[in-house]
This record gives structure tokens, C-alpha cells and sequence, in this order.
């Protein structure tokens, strides 16, 4: 009959590597635990290993783990962690004299703890008998849209951390087996070892036509149609995503409308139990609102807008100096990114001394925004000319401040070629064509780069100042309708926050709506105000301001500060810089 998989203990492994496979990376981490069908029976251990000399944390895994440079100072020689790991094994019931392990991808963790073996001991014959959840998944569940560890512990009600680390992925493993054994037994009728393994040795299924989503479709076919913000929710009430709609039903049905989406879609809906919606009067104040519960909650399936501790920069009126917060010798800013104005300065100082000798282009063209791959020794210095050349601004001894000007003029200028000739669709590269993408860069191409450098760097510095005097504003806009609120609406905003909201009556009708409180902050204390929640708020509602003024929406900015009203054709020019 055979070892009853219900009883059958285990050991679960994971391992967390520097690459895909011994040839291109190494061991960084290796966790197990014993477990069986009923959970967790043993203490789940984790080690991080010593890599080899020479051996390297790449950025990118850094990244994906957590793990610093500085924690490795913990790790493990390689013999201690496979002396540990057969050690832990050893707790559990041989199958035909090896011990029963289980990883969810096992041939990853087979072809590394393979090569850990034959390092450590290379005279022991393989000692584990791996089990790979991914793969019974794949013949038990076919029509789920992923079978990872996150996704398919997911499914089942379990959210893992941000960072992969070993631990909760054994942990995960361990979980998954259980629903896993459950599954094959209830479904399958398979309820031994020697069933299981041949149920593996049994060809995966085709997918089906329709994936098999743990949120049900009458729920979400039961959404509000209405403007607001959703919440996609895992088996444990995590919020694992937070987005807006000016259309509830439609944008969360729309997730689940498409076989073929991008991956972290397809990870996400995996895991999706629930969904809690929020309708709101407009799609405007649902992104207003979805910023502010981005930033509380922190879903690891956004991206943008969630607090990580990231600050804003402020600069010296000669960009010399940067720092995080305002003050009397810090009076440029907020802006988000410190190399944009910081670049400015380096390119300031290489205009200013053109005969210096230049040390390293490879930095600098990475510094000033230029691509690396297509840049020749020598085109630097020789774009350089060419952008003095062209403009009087960039010529010794301009300052920093008048690179910023002639960014705000390129900018002007370029939108004013737009508009007169629209960019046309591009073509298909022929296939005897050479990719111009490819192709060296020219000294008038190292010149033009410059000058789009300069012209985002200069709308970084406009849009600070437009998001200081939008810090304390009345924003009155024309609603469409389309399942919200008619007419007209207001926000308020007070000191970089949305204090107050409602109707503002309708066209030619008085309006309804309050005044801006008149502000007697100083500028300094504006600028401080603008820390990097409030910098993300006010970009998100100027996101929106401008959507509303591209389409033609009615649209007044009344600005607490100076009591100036903004409307159609100045909001459209200051969107435009902005």
C-alpha cells in the first residue's frame, strides 16, 4: 500500500542563490524545517552561507532578499550548513533509504544542494528523495494563473513577505504541502507515496479555457459602478492592492477579463479572496483618496507612492548643496529625484571649465543622463561645444540658475514645435536599415540629450514651485456624470492637505464653493511643509488637474496664498511646463 502521505513527515527546503544555477551564481541562503500534512512539526531554521571568495551580492538579489553585504558577516561556511541540513533530515522517515524532501521548485533547489554534496561529500551517495509542490500543482490545479510559491500560497490563504527569504518560504512550503496532501486525496484518491509518485509521473494537463480565480465572480460582477477606490484583499485580510476607478465594476472586472496578462497581474488575481470598495463622487478625489490609502497601507502590489522612507531634496541657490529638508540655505525645492539638479551643477561646471580634462565619461554620461552604450571617448567634450554654441545661456560665466532658464525655454520650445507639427506615427524599421537606437552617438546628438536633461530638470524646479502654491488652493471642476456625482465639485487644500470636498453647483449658477483661507506662512514654511507625503499627495491631485484641462473639462484653481484665480488658458500653459 505504502507510506500514507497524512502521516508522512518531510523535510521542507528553500534556497535563496545569487543566480539560476551553480554554473551562474551561489548558495545565499538555505532554510528548512520538518513538517507534515497537519503543519509545521519542528523548528524551521534558516543560515545564511559564506559565499566563495570572490563571490558577489548582486544589486538585484540584494533587492528581492533584503539581504546587505554588511548581514553576510553572519554567514556560514558551506561544510556547516550541509552538515545542519542532513543533520535536520535525519529526523524524519527514509523512503527506500533517502529522506523525503520537499521545495517547491525542486529541480532549482536539487541542481544547488546537488552541487553543495558533491563539494562537501562527494563520496556519499544523494541522500533526499525531492518532491516538487510546483509540479503536483500543476496536475491538481491546472487553471489557476500562477503556481509560484507567492501566488499559490496565495490561493490558498497564506500572504508571504515582501522579500524572499528562506524562512517564510518554508514556511509557505510547508502549508502548501498540506493543502497540496488534502487536495490529492479528496479530488484524486491518492493517499500513499508510491500514489503520488506515480500521479507525478503522469503527463501535466492542458489548461482550460477559463482560470480558476479564489474570488468569486458574483462578487465582483456586484460592484458599485461608481467612481472610488478598491482593495484587492488575500485569504488573511491583507491588502494586497489599492487602485482607483472611475468605474469600480468595470476596473476590477478588467483584471479578470484577460487570459493573457502581464505576470504580476496573473500573481496578484491568484491570490485575490476579496475585494472592498470605497465609491467616491469623482474619479478625481478616488486618486486623491487612493494616494492617502497607498501610503497607509502599504500593498506590496504597488509600486508607486508607498512609503519607504525616501525623502525630497532641496537645494543651495547655486546647487552646490542638497539636503532633505528646507531651510534658509536650502531654498529650491522639493524635488524628487536629487541627480536631476545635482546634474546641472556638474554640467554648470564642465561649461564653465571646458578645458578641463574629463576623468571618467563612463560616470559622467551615467550623472548627466546620457546612454552609456552608444557614447565614444571624446563626444562628451565635443557636445559640450556644441550645446555653448547654441545657446548664449550655457556660455562661461553663466550660473547654474540661468542652465535652469534655458531648460524652461527649451521645454517651451519644443511644445510649441509639437504643436505645430504633431509627431507622426513611426515606421517599422526596414531590416537592411541599421537601428538608429544602436548607432553611435554624434556630438549634436550628445547636445541634444543635454538639452533634454536641462528641460526635465528645469520642469522638476517649476513643478516644486507650482506644488508650494497649490499646497493651499481651491480646486472648483466640471463632473461628467458617469456614475458619480453632476454639475460641479470642490477640494479644498490646507497646508499640502485635502481638508474639505463637496458640490460647487452648476454652470453660470453662483459659486458654491468656500474661499481659500488666506495664508501668512512664509516661504520657508511653505517649503517645509512639503515633505515627501505631501509632495506625493499634490502630485497625484496636479496628476489629475491635468487630465481634467487635456480634456477640455471647465476647470478654476483659486490659490489661498496671493487670492489669484487660475483658469482655462493659464492652467492649460502652467500644465503644460508642469
Amino acid at each position: 500500500m505504502g507510506r500514507s502521505l497524512q502521516n508522512l513527515e518531510i523535510l521542507a527546503v528553500d534556497c535563496q542563490t545569487t543566480g539560476a544555477n551553480p554554473d551562474k551564481g551561489h548558495l545565499l541562503e538555505v532554510g528548512w524545517g520538518v513538517g507534515c500534512s497537519y503543519g509545521p512539526s519542528g523548528r524551521v531554521e534558516s543560515h545564511l552561507v559564506r559565499l566563495p571568495e570572490g563571490g558577489e551580492l548582486p544589486r538585484a538579489i540584494s533587492r528581492l532578499t533584503g539581504i546587505e553585504r554588511a548581514d553576510l558577516k553572519q554567514a556560514i561556511p558551506r561544510l556547516e550548513v550541509w552538515g545542519r541540513l542532513l543533520e535536520a533530515g535525519r529526523q524524519v522517515e527514509l523512503i527506500n533509504g533517502r529522506i523525503p524532501l520537499v521545495a517547491h521548485f525542486a529541480r532549482f533547489e536539487k541542481s544547488f544542494l546537488d552541487h553543495l554534496r558533491l563539494e562537501c561529500e562527494p563520496d556519499l551517495a544523494p541522500p533526499f528523495r525531492f518532491i516538487c509542490t510546483h509540479e503536483i500543482a500543476r496536475r491538481l490545479l491546472p487553471d489557476i494563473p500562477r503556481r509560484g510559491i507567492r501566488p499559490l500560497s496565495g490561493y490558498f490563504g497564506h500572504s508571504l513577505p515582501e522579500c524572499k527569504r528562506a524562512r517564510s518560504h518554508v514556511n509557505a512550503t510547508v502549508l502548501v504541502w498540506r493543502f497540496l496532501v488534502d487536495l490529492l486525496a479528496r479530488n484524486r484518491g491518492i493517499e500513499t507515496v508510491d500514489d503520488l509518485l506515480g500521479f507525478l509521473r503522469e503527463r501535466p494537463p492542458a489548461r482550460g479555457s477559463r482560470w480558476d480565480y479564489p474570488l468569486s465572480r458574483e462578487k465582483r460582477l456586484a460592484i458599485s459602478e461608481k467612481p472610488g477606490v478598491y482593495r484587492f484583499k488575500g485569504g488573511d485580510g491583507r491588502v494586497l492592492y489599492v487602485g482607483k476607478a472611475s468605474c469600480l465594476n468595470k476596473r476590477v472586472n478588467s483584471y479578470y477579463r484577460k487570459r493573457r496578462a502581464a505576470d504580476k497581474i496573473l500573481e496578484l488575481v491568484s491570490q485575490v479572496r476579496d475585494v472592498e470598495v470605497t465609491p467616491t463622487p469623482t474619479a478625481l478625489e478616488a486618486a486623491v483618496m487612493e494616494a492617502e490609502e497607498i501610503r497607509l497601507l502599504d500593498p506590496p502590489y504597488n509600486h508607486a507612492l508607498r512609503d519607504r522612507g525616501q525623502s525630497v531634496w532641496f537645494f543651495s541657490t547655486d546647487l552646490s548643496r542638497s539636503g532633505g529638508e528646507a531651510d534658509r540655505g536650502h531654498s529650491i525645492g522639493p524635488v524628487l529625484h536629487r541627480e536631476g539638479l545635482a546634474g546641472v551643477r556638474l554640467l554648470h561646471t564642465l561649461l564653465s571649465f571646458p578645458l578641463r580634462p574629463i576623468a571618467d565619461e563612463s560616470v559622467l554620461a551615467r550623472d548627466l543622463g546620457l546612454d552609456r552604450d552608444r557614447l565614444e571617448p571624446g563626444k562628451i567634450a565635443e557636445g559640450l561645444a556644441v550645446l555653448a554654441e547654441g545657446h548664449q545661456e550655457a556660455r562661461p560665466p553663466a550660473m547654474p540658475a540661468s542652465l535652469l532658464a534655458l531648460g524652461s525655454r527649451i521645454r517651451r520650445e519644443r511644445l510649441a514645435e509639437e504643436q505645430v507639427s504633431p509627431k507622426e506615427p513611426t515606421e517599422p524599421t526596414e531590416p537592411d536599415e541599421p537601428d538608429q537606437s544602436l548607432q553611435p552617438l554624434e556630438a549634436e546628438d550628445v547636445a541634444r540629450s543635454l538639452e533634454s536633461f536641462l528641460s526635465g530638470a528645469a520642469r522638476s524646479s517649476r513643478l516644486a514651485r507650482w506644488l508650494i502654491l497649490l499646497s493651499d488652493a481651491v480646486l472648483v471642476w466640471e463632473v461628467n456624470g458617469n456614475g458619480g456625482a453632476t454639475g460641479r465639485r470642490y477640494l479644498t487644500i490646507e497646508q499640502g492637505v485635502t481638508v474639505g470636498s463637496g458640490d460647487a453647483g452648476i454652470r453660470g449658477e453662483r459659486d458654491a464653493a468656500p474661499g481659500p483661507r488666506s495664508s501668512d506662512a512664509t516661504s520657508l514654511t511653505r517649503r517645509r511643509r512639503l515633505d515627501r507625503p505631501a509632495y506625493d499627495r499634490l502630485r497625484v491631485l496636479n496628476t489629475e488637474i491635468r487630465r481634467l484641462v487635456t480634456n477640455g473639462r471647465s476647470v478654476s484653481i483659486t490659490l489661498g496664498l496671493s487670492g489669484r484665480r487660475l483658469e482655462k488658458g493659464d492652467l492649460a500653459a502652467l500644465m503644460r511646463m508642469v
